[in-house]
């Protein structure tokens, strides 16, 4: 699954559960190096409504931080 943000961030980020995927994540006028590592990745997705979760790590510009993101469609 990947993630794109356009906008005051910067980003395409690839989740894959126990993979690691590096991109560049970047906050304008800065561009940092970015790893992401997908430690679950959960879709319950049905026509029309659905929760997306991920849960991760991930390292920029040096620095890592534990994350989650949970994405509801309706």
């Amino acid at each position: 699954m990947s993630v794109s943000r356009e906008g005051a961030i910067i980003s395409d980020l690839c989740f894959i559960e126990g993979e690691t995927h590096r991109s560049v994540y970047t906050i304008p006028p800065y561009s940092f190096d970015a790893e992401v590592r997908a430690k679950r990745v959960r879709v319950n997705v049905g026509e029309s409504e659905g929760v997306i979760d991920l849960l991760y790590n991930m390292t920029v510009g040096g620095a890592e931080k534990a994350a989650r993101m949970k994405i509801w469609i309706s």
